[in-house]
């Protein structure tokens, strides 16, 4: 295939994700709009846990939060809309399920069975998705043109070993998120990334368990027909750099070579 059919086939898809509103990264996620606004991409998948329903969770918890589920909810659309709101008008969004999302389902099953059936009180209804145009995915992984994009309950100790572990179990490239890790593993044609978080890497609750190991990251996946190019994209100090240029919180510089 000529390379001007090839340049006229390209969809490029961008995974975020383990944002855990309220405990996100208010200047890290204004870094990745900027990114998400010059990168245009035609797909976006919001890959779980981007609500942490930390009021709702059966941990022990901070009493000034405990019962400020209104507060999240609202704080989550906020980044929400924020999120679309960059977004090319034609691009599709897809918010997969994560273990912190079904925390809102085991909370009505264990607290008010009766109303399971209700759907204002289903995850996606809270979030008011529908009105924001995006598409709930309501189990834990998804595929799209062979590649798999799960959340599902694995975390090993070092990052890509658990992507590498999912992906040679269903034999497919897989990226994963869950982890807050991230790292990659090649093995053939097959490619296994843990995908990191844009969450606070030292939340409250995390305080008396020494220093974090978790990275903040987010995934740039260029379709070229149907082959995937995949860009992991790390951020250090709420920065990054793409295409040439270092993406900030307070916006977008061209990087120069010094002569």
């Amino acid at each position: 295939m000529s390379l001007e059919k090839l340049m006229m086939k390209h969809e490029r898809l961008v995974m975020v994700n383990d944002i855990h509103v309220p405990f996100h990264d208010e200047l890290t996620l204004e870094s990745v709009k900027h990114g998400l606004k010059y990168m245009k991409p035609d797909r976006l998948i919001l890959g779980g846990d981007i609500i942490d329903f930390y009021s709702i969770s059966h941990f022990d918890k901070d009493p000034s939060r405990a019962l400020n589920l209104e507060g999240e909810i609202e704080a989550t659309q906020t980044v929400l809309e924020e999120l679309v709101s960059v977004l090319p008008k034609s691009c599709k969004v897809s918010y997969l399920l994560g273990n912190h999302e079904e925390r809102l389902q085991k909370y009505v099953h264990n607290n008010a069975p009766e109303l399971h059936w209700v759907d204002g009180l289903k995850w996606n209804q809270m979030l008011g998705l529908h009105d924001l145009g995006i598409h709930p995915v309501n189990k834990r992984w998804m595929e799209y043109k062979g590649v798999m994009y799960s959340h599902l309950n694995r975390a090993n100790k070092y990052g890509g070993y658990t992507a590498k572990n999912l992906g040679t179990d269903f034999n497919r490239t897989i990226v994963h998120t869950h982890t807050h890790k991230t790292g990659h593993v090649r093995h053939g044609d097959l490619h296994f990334y843990d995908n990191g978080c844009l969450c606070d890497l030292q939340p409250e609750y995390m305080s008396g368990s020494g220093p974090s190991v978790w990275s903040q990251a987010f995934m740039v996946v260029d379709y070229v027909g149907k082959q995937p190019h995949f860009t992991q994209i790390p951020i250090e100090d709420h920065n990054y750099t793409f295409d040439g240029r270092l993406f900030t919180p307070n916006g977008i510089g061209k990087l120069t070579k010094k002569k």
